[in-house]
């Protein structure tokens, strides 16, 4: 019987399983994908990559590289909150819904999907929508990064500045997802590892530069982040020698730019007080409307199983007819095959009959023996009601 199941990398994760998931190409996920079944739905985002898929096997290899894996109901609840924005770094974001049925809409072309992912993901979305129309889980934004980068671009266009990012931890590398959606005239990497530095540059399609030529890449800069784990301050008013408006945003703890900066005309700094500060009054807000989001979710679990049911019904009985249609084939061709070597068609028939009930009836009759062996009255009723149709069930 075909089952449902989910390898899970996300934000979440330990750091190296994660980004190494991330940064393989969409061919690389694919061939993952398909070396687990033929059917699935890939989901890759900045903050997830995740394979929801099918399978007849009821221990399909799946090779987890640092992932997690789910399988049936758990598998479809975790994609519903997905959809619904319970499992987003920023809590409640539109943005998931759309890249849900985004990837949905493209491996249905690709003819990767079948039935059932259609049926679980088309469930997902109307749950996703439902949850938003009816709770307030998608007003505000939780995350650091794209508060932070919000502030900015309220004061000088992302798209027309040079941007600055100085660090090359989760953090700082999650600046750079969110800034390479909307990509700004020039991308700037800073840091003290220039293998690493290197690799998000050619990455992400930035330039990489060394925490020796700061001063320089600063003052080259319009936009500049800190985002690092240094306990000393890199960016001090003397080095700040470019006229014009320069953000500067500093979500280091301790902090990295001077507070001298934010007395320099036309500089601004956005720091992680400020930040944190609009994060928590968000964050508040919406954990409030975690319970209504997550009873919209079991009752679209409750009706997804009832559907779920009338579908493995569906699918047994078709499979059980086609079963029986090619070992009833297959007997009638030997018993044609036997009247033409001269047999006596009546001993043919009878010996084709007892051979047809022994192959369509022969593993249930196994299964009943099994279940009385093993006192499991429950099991037998069930096996027993299903093929006995003398009244006794009734």
């Amino acid at each position: 019987m075909t089952s449902f199941g989910a390898i899970i990398w996300n934000y979440r994760l330990d750091p190296p399983s994660f980004n190494e998931m991330v940064s393989l190409t969409p061919e690389k996920i694919d061939n993952l994908a398909a070396s687990v079944s033929q059917h699935y739905v890939v989901l890759s985002t900045c903050n997830r990559v995740e394979i929801y898929f099918t399978t007849s096997d009821d221990s399909p290899h799946v090779d987890m590289a640092g992932g997690i894996y789910l399988s049936g109901l758990d598998a479809v609840s975790h994609l519903f909150r997905v959809a619904s924005g319970l499992e987003s770094m920023s809590l409640g974001e539109h943005e998931i819904l759309a890249q849900i049925k985004s990837s949905y809409e493209k491996y249905s072309k690709m003819n990767r999907t079948d039935k059932l992912i259609s049926l679980i993901f088309r469930k997902a979305i109307s749950t996703g929508k439902l949850a938003r129309e009816n709770t307030s889980i998608s007003r505000g934004k939780t995350s650091i990064p794209v508060i932070a980068l919000d502030l900015a671009a309220g004061i000088r266009s992302i798209p027309e500045s040079s941007v600055l990012v100085i660090g090359m931890g989760q953090m700082a590398e999650t600046f750079i997802r969110y800034l390479v959606k909307t990509p700004p005239r020039k991308l700037t990497i800073a840091g003290r590892n220039s293998n690493l530095g290197e690799e998000l540059a050619r990455r992400y399609g930035g330039v990489y530069v060394s925490t020796d030529r700061l001063p320089e890449a600063v003052n080259q800069s319009d936009i500049i982040i800190a985002a690092t784990s240094s306990k000393s301050i890199l960016i001090h008013p003397g080095d700040i020698s470019k006229s014009g408006l320069q953000v500067f945003i500093d979500i280091s703890n301790p902090i990295n730019i001077d507070q001298g900066v934010r007395y320099i005309p036309e500089k601004v700094v956005i720091d992680l007080n400020t930040v944190e500060g609009i994060a928590s009054r968000n964050r508040e807000s919406k954990l409030s409307e975690i319970p209504k989001v997550e009873a919209i979710i079991d009752e679209s679990l409750a009706t997804f199983s009832k559907k779920l049911m009338e579908f493995q019904a569906e699918e047994f009985i078709t499979r059980s007819y086609s079963y029986a249609e090619e070992i009833t084939r297959s007997e009638v061709d030997r018993l044609l095959e036997e009247i033409r070597k001269g047999r006596n068609p009546d001993d043919v028939r009878l010996k084709m009959v007892n051979s047809l009930v022994k192959k369509l009836l022969g593993q249930y009759a196994t299964s009943l023996r099994d279940a009385a062996l093993s006192h499991d009255s429950e099991k037998m009723k069930i096996i027993s009601s299903a093929f006995l149709n003398d009244g006794t069930n009734s």
